[in-house]
């Protein structure tokens, strides 16, 4: 999977720089599959099976793209790892400070140089989606925030993801 988002000026700018003039406006893919003319790129009737960088990705696929699975895989080994043991409160904050400084430089060093991600504002999305997933996890260290409590690591889970398949990062691309 291609982790980069497709935004519908993306998937215009693939259209127009395939297609030049006669390519299809922003917006009008609802209308031409109504009509039935295929997407560019894709068999008939594949329209939704085929991921091409002609269509600008549904939130789902926003969602899916924002979670950072590798850098939340190594904040759960981390934080089980030294959550083990028992600390003194403070001790138990610094270690959630350096488990999360270490996750967030992982998941942008991992999304920019394995997964190729050529915008920052995906990546910045990405590692805020990272603390707030660590967060709503509720762990050892979590808990230990005086903040923190069950329903606001709920609220927090349920709001991040309704929201996040709406955020579109920046055009930039570097």
């Amino acid at each position: 999977m291609n982790r980069n988002i497709i935004t519908r000026a993306d998937a215009a700018r693939a259209r127009s720089n395939a297609f030049g003039k006669n390519a299809m406006p922003a917006g009008d893919e609802e209308t031409a599959l109504l009509l039935g003319v295929p997407a560019l790129g894709v068999a008939p009737n594949a329209a939704d099976n085929v991921r091409t960088d002609d269509r600008p990705d549904k939130w789902f696929e926003r969602i899916a793209k924002y979670v950072p699975a590798e850098a939340l895989t190594l904040y759960f080994a981390l934080a089980g790892a030294v959550g083990k043991n028992p600390k003194s409160h403070i001790e138990s904050l610094l270690d959630l400070s350096f488990i999360a400084l270490t996750c967030v430089v992982f998941n942008a060093l991992f999304l920019r140089y394995v997964w190729r991600i050529g915008r920052w504002g995906q990546i910045a999305v990405s590692c805020l989606a990272l603390l707030g997933y660590a967060f709503a996890s509720g762990g050892v260290l979590v808990q230990q925030l005086p903040f923190y409590g069950s329903t606001s690591g709920t609220v927090t889970l349920i709001v991040m993801s309704a929201f996040l398949g709406f955020v579109d990062p920046p055009s930039s691309n570097h």
